[in-house]
Order: C-alpha cells, then structure tokens, then sequence
C-alpha cells in the first residue's frame, strides 16, 4: 500500500520535487562560483592592536578607487579588525577572555589560511614569523623594491632560525596614528599564492 502510495505520488509530483531542488542546486553552485571569484579578486587584511581602523578602511578605499582610475582592476580589500594582541602575555592577560578569544582568533585565521596579510605591532610579526606564517620579503620582491624598502624592513628569524625580511614598516602618519605607538609592520603570508596586489599595496603605504 504504501509502495503504491509512493509511486502515485512520484508519477504525479516529481517534477515539483525535482525543480525545487534542480534550483537550490543552482544557485549554490553561482553562489560558491561568485565567492571563489570575489576571493580571487581581493586582498583579506588583518588589522592586529589598531587604534583607529576607520581610518585606515577609508585609506584601503581610496586606494582601490585609485587603481580603478589608474585604469587597473579594482581591488576589494576585506579589513578585519578588533584583534588584540599584547607584546607580554602575564597571568593576567591570559586570564582575560577576550584578549585570549582575540589571539585564538587570529590564529585560526593563520591556520586556515584565511587572513592574507596582516598590520600588526612588530611582536605579533616577530611570534608568527618564527613559525613561518609570512613570506620573507628578500624572496618575493625585485631588487629595486628592496633597494627602496632596505631602511624599512623588519628583520626577525624563522622556524630554522634564519634571519628573514617578515615585513615593512609603515611610517606614514595615518599608520603611526592609528597605532599609537611605534610604526606597525605590513607582512604578507607565506601561504598567498599570488602576491602581486599585497606587494603593490605595501609599495605604495610605505611611498606615501
């Protein structure tokens, strides 16, 4: 009976079973293909102990418009901020749910390979240097882009021990403002495969 139930109801109704679906399938396909393009097309930057990330957001926004007047693609930056990242981490600190939720946080962020690049205190590059979380700038720039950047560079060591160029600092008054403290550091991750936009960006911070 119930065989017969099904197959009634199968002969009359499956196309309005199997259009629904047919749709759903659809747009998550278009859906994940928009995403997979969008993420192709921008930059995912991190913001670590930033003071004022209004102000840096509407600086990555102006210069994305820029590039489009230039007559390149514009590129999307997708700012995440509120991470806190202190340079000692006592009993205290440790003991603060949020400072701990923000680091864990971020770490994820590494572990996935979702955050791109990262301005940051030059301790918090220092600390995810030393396991290889960012390239070393001497391997991925031209030898005039280091020639230019030689007096900003900030150099700690890896995992081996091996001293590398992790980052630049940022010595722009909108960057030293916004840090309250000394120039933070632009690093990129060792993981991005193409790092043309991150460089062309941290060239043109570190020019202004």
């Amino acid at each position: 009976m119930m065989k017969k139930k099904l197959r009634y109801f199968w002969d009359y109704y499956k196309w309005y079973v199997i259009i629904p679906i047919l749709i759903v399938i659809f747009l998550i396909i278009t859906i994940q293909g928009f995403l997979e393009e969008n993420r192709e097309n921008s930059v995912y930057i991190s913001m670590i102990n930033c003071k004022d990330e209004y102000s840096v957001d509407e600086y990555l926004t102006a210069y994305s418009d820029l590039l489009q007047k230039e007559g390149k693609t514009k590129v999307p930056f997708r700012l995440e901020g509120g991470y806190v990242h202190p340079e000692n981490v006592d009993e205290k600190i440790a003991a603060d749910s949020m400072v701990t939720a923000s680091i864990q946080r971020y770490q994820a962020e590494v572990i996935s390979k979702r955050s791109e690049a990262v301005i940051a205190s030059e301790w918090v590059i220092r600390d995810y240097a030393a396991a290889d979380a960012y390239c070393d700038l001497y391997d991925v720039l031209t030898e005039e882009q280091l020639k230019e950047l030689q007096d900003d560079l900030f150099i700690c060591k890896n995992m081996e021990g091996k001293e590398i160029a992790a980052g630049v600092y940022l010595k722009s008054e909108l960057f030293v403002d916004a840090y309250e403290e000394k120039p933070p550091v632009f690093a990129i991750a060792s993981y991005l495969e193409d790092k043309t936009v991150a460089i062309d960006f941290m060239m043109h911070c570190v020019n202004q």
